[in-house]
């Protein structure tokens, strides 16, 4: 899976899944895949914490939402879309407290919870207890700078 903020011309136009900003600084979108992309799966990411009824991503970082959010936004998206996924990128200093507050869901919402979790070593791979891990950033190689990022997914990630 590949996300950007910008350009998003950078992603291929022929990508499985892409994870594209819905909101806040890293874009505004509100839902509106760029003309001429024939991404198969795209996926929403609430950058504010604000928007659990088309976003299926909650960004959980410095600058962003906290941790705490996890509490309104997942049920607010699960009530909403009753049996699908909500997703909670952060990285991995984060997700112990991440984690502390999905503990407090009901039941059926944290069945429902999925890991996406940042840990850009450069190499492919997926933490355990995730269903996805953004292992490159774009801006790290700079022999071969790309401007989006990537990330491994399990079939966790859709299920």
């Amino acid at each position: 899976m590949l996300d950007s903020t910008t350009p998003l011309q950078s992603i291929p136009d022929k990508e499985t899944r892409v994870a594209l900003y819905y909101n806040g600084h890293l874009g505004d979108l509100h839902g509106v895949v760029p003309a001429g992309k024939a991404w198969l799966r795209v996926y929403w990411i609430d950058v504010l914490g604000t928007n659990p009824r088309e976003c299926s991503i909650l960004d959980i970082e410095k600058g962003d939402t906290g941790p705490e959010t996890v509490l309104s936004w997942v049920p607010a998206r699960l009530d909403e879309h009753e049996g699908e996924l909500c997703r909670l990128y952060c990285n991995l200093s984060t997700w112990p407290a991440v984690r502390g507050y999905v503990g407090k869901l009901s039941l059926p919402h944290r069945n429902q919870v999925r890991y996406w979790i940042a840990d850009p070593t450069m190499k492919k791979h997926v933490v355990p207890g995730s269903a996805g891990t953004q292992w490159y950033w774009g801006n790290m190689d700079p022999s071969h700078p790309v401007n989006f990022d990537r990330s491994e997914v399990i079939p966790a990630w859709d299920k």
